[in-house]
């Protein structure tokens, strides 16, 4: 079915329109992406299913964006400072440049703040205009979310926080190593450059004193390598040999 933002672009259209022509789309995203979801979503009553729809069509569209799968066929030239400036205050959170290729990064980056910005309107009462965000403020109002759980999609309040993220050289092949920290653990992501696919590293307990957590595993049993130098810069790291589960593992301190 043909959008009627596009079919009647030029003429008036009444907000009930708008909004289930809105709805609509949310459904073509959510079926086009997942069958499984779409089909469980069918069982609902109407106005849940249409509800569903566009929490899952945000959702997914936030995660194209990150995964370089989808951008909005809008002009964002707008963004451009406040995209700028929010590239320089992540390069300085995570203490890496991006590494993501150009314009590859600064238009996601710009997807995501566009988004932020719409949900800032929705949670302001202000007018949207784009059909995802339409349908997402009916469903917003109607079932009284908190737009604060839509807004954590884009913060580290999930938890997660990107500590690392960085091209390193081993021998012919550059890895890019992303390391997701949660509390006191460190969870390490590497992608594979032929393939771009993403696999698991291994996992990392980070110690206040790595000295003294390096004496007391080995007086249990555990067999360590020599504390040697992180690839984070300011960081010292040891191996754990024989780790339960034969789990890659890793111990963390900071360099004295």
């Amino acid at each position: 079915m043909e959008s009627i933002f596009l079919a009647n672009e030029g003429k008036k259209i009444s907000y009930v329109e708008k909004l289930e022509s809105a709805y609509l789309e949310c459904e073509v995203i959510s079926k086009n992406a997942s069958s499984s979801f779409y089909r469980s979503f069918r069982h609902l009553p109407p106005v849940k299913r249409k509800a569903v729809n566009a929490l899952y069509a945000f959702c997914r569209r936030v995660d194209d964006i990150v995964d370089g799968d989808w951008l909005p066929d809008i002009d964002l030239s707008h963004l451009d400072k406040q995209v700028e400036e929010r590239i320089i205050d992540l390069s300085n959170i995570h203490d890496c440049e991006p590494a993501n290729k150009e314009p590859g990064h600064t238009n996601r980056v710009k997807a995501l703040l566009w988004f932020r910005i719409n949900l800032d309107k929705i949670d302001n009462g202000e007018l949207v205009e784009e059909p995802i965000f339409i349908a997402l403020a009916d469903t917003v109002n109607r079932f009284s979310i908190e737009i604060e759980h839509l807004r954590d999609l884009f913060t580290e309040k999930l938890g997660i926080r990107l500590a690392l993220d960085k091209v390193f050289n081993f021998g012919e092949k550059d890895i890019r190593m992303m390391f997701f920290r949660i509390g006191g653990v460190t969870l390490e992501v590497i992608e594979n450059p032929d393939s771009e696919s993403l696999s698991y590293g291994g996992i990392g307990w980070h110690s206040e004193n790595i000295s003294k957590c390096h004496k007391r595993l080995i007086d249990s049993n555990f067999e360590l390598s020599e504390i040697r130098k992180g690839r984070k810069p300011g960081t010292v790291v040891a191996t754990i040999r024989n780790a339960p589960l034969k789990m890659p593992t890793i111990i963390i301190g900071l360099d004295d």
